[in-house]
């Protein structure tokens, strides 16, 4: 159990890390870039 709420904690503070860096990171990105992602 310990070890499930461990992942799950770190799930959520990765989560919280990759949407605080998509917003820069979509902006700092030129837009053919982005779009051949999407």
């Amino acid at each position: 159990m310990e070890d499930e709420f461990g992942i799950r904690m770190g799930i959520n503070t990765l989560w919280v890390l990759i949407r605080k860096e998509g917003y820069s990171f979509k902006r700092a990105r030129p837009k053919h870039v982005q779009g051949a992602a999407d």
